[in-house]
């Protein structure tokens, strides 16, 4: 049996995973991410001057409700790399 650990070097096992204001805070103007605080340019009811929550909560629990699956075992990603 092969130990993941074995094959990794120390420096890489410590590292932390890069975390944002989003996965804190979900209400207010978080400047650092280029969020426009006097909303959206374009006519709407929705929050288009917001990014979605990088945990995707709200959609999480809406397909976990619709598929029968707890939230916590699905699983999403936005881009080419965010999955990896």
């Amino acid at each position: 049996m092969i130990n993941i650990d074995q094959l990794v070097r120390l420096n890489i096992r410590k590292l932390k995973p890069y975390t944002s204001a989003r996965d804190t805070y979900q209400t207010g103007v978080l400047l650092d991410a280029n969020e426009n605080s006097l909303g959206s340019v374009v006519e709407s009811n929705l929050q288009l001057n917001r990014y979605p929550d990088p945990a995707q909560r709200e959609v999480r629990e809406k397909l976990g409700e619709l598929i029968s699956v707890n939230p916590s075992k699905l699983f999403f990603g936005v881009g080419s790399d965010e999955i990896i």
